[in-house]
């Protein structure tokens, strides 16, 4: 494999493809390809040429910059642009609003440049025509393209997170923000604590004790006897640099502490081929003053740098249309009661989701990657079975209780007496005069009652004059 420049050719076995037609269809490949190529090599890229990619689009975003498009706080930081990080340039690329267009343009410089390595990174022949024949899957965002990017990279000597090691600490604390530490920190498989616990704090103050030759037995059943609180001031008195809650001069001297207990493997790739005028940082100076005190003001150029009246008419034309914007008038659009309704609340994303979309980390494989996702998705279903399990039981639970209750309801009802539910007063007696003695006393007081007595009297005779007839007459 050979590259001609003059006549724009790649050499494979003896033929030329077009140098820039390759370039274009290498970089239409998604960030997923190209991790699984170089993944499978034995020769990783070297993150240093992600970061000159990076900075080879992020140099034209910082030209257009006005006093409006980022913080002071940003812009101020901005000032030691050259000693950005990998991580601080993706972020630096999403905060200046990168395009498409811009994302496209870093995608081929970063193949441009992985091209023009081809023989530090040992690609041969065989390889670019894999390569040429690769069927394109859909990219999908910068931020998963830039991960996979990072995830098949590696440092070299010197380097740290693609930047240079020398100084870092200093570099850090002028150009990163607390979250940017910490995301360094995760891609490197460190989690750096916001708040120490006692543990943390006693590991990092005896390591330290003991790097500069002072922990002894007596000075550790000392710290470990002290409370958190005791051994902040500990700290502050033996010069040791480190509190519980963490500044940001805390979270780095964290990050390096863990650094250098680190074995960091290094990419094969000594050096890189690369063209300073496209790739090299941009050199510029911000004026801080047009950054008006209160809200966004009138915006103006805060950017200077060599060769900018080149770009000054098309920065007066931006900055035309930001202070000066064209309305624009719409047309009405018939709207229907569909278009009215509401749509639907997204249901809320739990933490083990979040978990599982996450970019590669530094050093991780794509198989134990997919493991991991695999894991806490059956994780996920788990928690989700569970939740209903508890849900039914809890409804299960609420209808026995309801039966239950209706069940003593009916319970009670029965054992109240029939006097009671028809609201008859059982201590309260009084004489009736249709029953008992009454009515025989009632009955012997009425004219039909007289009759029959006389009745019988007369009856009563009768027989008496039979029977004496019969004794002396017979």
């Amino acid at each position: 494999m050979n590259i001609n420049y003059e006549k724009n050719q790649i050499i494979v076995y003896g033929k030329g493809l077009k140098y820039d037609a390759f370039i274009k269809k290498l970089s239409s490949l998604s960030g997923e390809q190209i991790y699984s190529f170089f993944n499978s090599r034995g020769i990783a890229l070297p993150r240093m040429m992600n970061v000159l990619a990076l900075t080879s689009v992020c140099n034209n975003k910082i030209k257009f910059l006005n006093s409006n498009s980022l913080t002071k706080d940003y812009f101020t930081r901005l000032q030691h642009y050259k000693n950005f990080t990998e991580t601080q340039l993706e972020n630096l690329f999403i905060a200046t609003n990168g395009t498409s267009e811009d994302f496209e343009q870093y995608r081929y410089n970063l193949c441009k440049l992985i091209i023009d390595n081809f023989q530090e990174l040992d690609i041969n022949d065989g390889e670019i025509m894999y390569l040429k024949n690769l069927k394109k899957t859909k990219i999908k965002s910068f931020e998963e393209y830039v991960g996979y990017i990072s995830a098949c990279s590696l440092e070299q000597p010197g380097t740290f997170d693609g930047a240079s090691i020398e100084g870092l600490k200093k570099d850090l604390m002028f150009t990163a923000t607390n979250q940017e530490i910490l995301l360094i920190g995760d891609k490197y498989g460190i989690t750096i604590p916001e708040r120490l616990s006692k543990e943390e704090y006693l590991d990092f103050i005896k390591t330290y004790l003991n790097m500069l030759g002072r922990l002894n037995a007596g000075v550790e059943e000392q710290i470990d006897n002290m409370t958190l609180q005791a051994l902040s001031i500990y700290c502050k008195q033996s010069g040791i640099p480190m509190q519980p809650a963490m500044s940001k001069d805390d979270l780095v001297t964290y990050l390096l502490y863990y650094l250098d207990q680190c074995e960091i493997p290094y990419s094969s790739v000594e050096s890189i081929t690369y063209d300073p005028t496209v790739y090299g940082p941009l050199d510029f100076t911000v004026d801080l003053s047009v950054i008006p005190l209160f809200g966004d003001g009138v915006a103006k150029k805060i950017i200077h740098y060599e060769g900018e009246e080149a770009d000054s008419e098309e920065f007066e034309r931006q900055l035309d249309l930001i202070n000066n914007p064209v309305e624009i008038q719409e047309e009405p659009i018939g709207i229907t009661d569909e278009d009215l309704e509401e749509e639907p609340e997204p249901e809320p994303v739990t933490d083990a989701e979040k978990q599982i979309d996450r970019p590669l980390r530094f050093g991780e494989t794509k198989a134990s990657f997919d493991e991991e996702k695999r894991a806490k998705a059956e994780a996920l279903e788990i928690e989700e079975a569970k939740k209903r399990e508890a849900e039914e039981a809890e409804k299960i639970m609420k209808e026995l209780e309801a039966k239950r209750l209706e069940e003593e309801r009916i319970k009670k009802e029965q054992s109240i007496p029939l006097a009671t539910k028809l609201g008859v007063d059982v201590k309260k007696s009084e004489p009736n005069d249709q029953y008992g003695s009454n009515k025989i006393k009632n009955l012997g007081k009425s004219n039909t009652a007289k009759i029959a007595w006389s009745t019988v009297g007369a009856l009563l005779l009768c027989a008496v004059g039979v029977l004496v007839w019969a004794m002396f007459f017979r």
